[in-house]
């Protein structure tokens, strides 16, 4: 069985921890070992060597300060800020997102020009295991991946936030205002899940002619489509800075 370590216990290390563990043999490496320990599991940095793929989950700084031999490995990053010219040479760039907790995540990769059509069906695999999986074979498009998926679900929460803050407004109290805002946006997305209708579909099936909804996408339309694109082009272009 292929053998995984884990460099990093951080939100997104450990996510990957508890996926990867359903389907593989995973060994976990932090500096702080009462990360690991509240997964139940060992911290084995010392074993890093014998592992067969490395999963770098630390911030780059860290990286950069890492003493490992990295050769006969495929080496998979999650790095934000790390192009695939600074990695080992066998080696994934990834950009995953905060849904990959619930399995639910957004994970866009592209491989090095080494790596084996048998890397990349592993790292497919790998991804898989905690959500869908976009290859790009133009590196730069996981600038777009960050702009539009990484940082998707902050955008998200902040539309949910808007809505609660609205509720307040007009007269709920906080936690109805929260659980309005929540429950509409999650029963939204699990209308998404459900069938094969698309977000478009379902807007034109809520927008009645001449009605409320109506009203609100009317001034939406207005000023919301630029802004977003702008918001969206800000985090796009502080991706290719970091990267730089």
């Amino acid at each position: 069985m292929t053998k995984i370590g884990i460099i990093g216990a951080g939100n997104m290390g450990s996510a990957i921890y508890r996926a990867l563990s359903e389907k593989f043999t995973v060994s976990l490496c932090d500096s702080s070992s009462e990360k690991v320990t509240a997964l139940d599991t060992q911290n084995a940095c010392d074993k890093m060597d014998e592992m067969d793929v490395i999963i770098l989950a630390v911030k780059p700084q860290t990286f950069e300060s890492l003493s490992l031999n990295f050769e006969g490995k495929l080496v998979i990053s999650i790095m934000a800020g790390i192009s695939l010219s600074r990695l080992p040479a066998r080696a994934v760039r990834s950009m995953p997102n905060l849904p990959i907790q619930v399995k639910k995540g957004v994970v866009g990769w592209t491989a090095s020009a080494v790596t084996s059509l048998e890397d990349k069906k592993l790292a497919a695999e790998i991804f898989s295991s905690f959500g869908t999986s976009i290859e790009v074979q133009d590196e730069s498009l996981l600038d777009a991946i960050t702009a539009l998926s990484g940082s998707g679900p902050a955008y998200f929460f902040y539309f949910t936030e808007l809505l609660a803050q609205k509720a307040q407004q007009m007269g709920f109290s906080a936690e109805e205002s929260r659980l309005i805002a929540e429950q509409t946006f999650t029963g939204s997305a699990a209308l998404l899940e459900a069938n094969s209708l698309t977000a478009e579909n379902w807007r034109q099936a809520v927008t009645s002619k001449g009605g409320t909804t109506e009203a609100a996408l009317k001034e939406l339309s207005q000023t919301l489509p630029p802004a977003f694109n702008s918001a969206i082009d800000a985090a796009f272009n502080r991706s290719k800075e970091l990267n730089s």
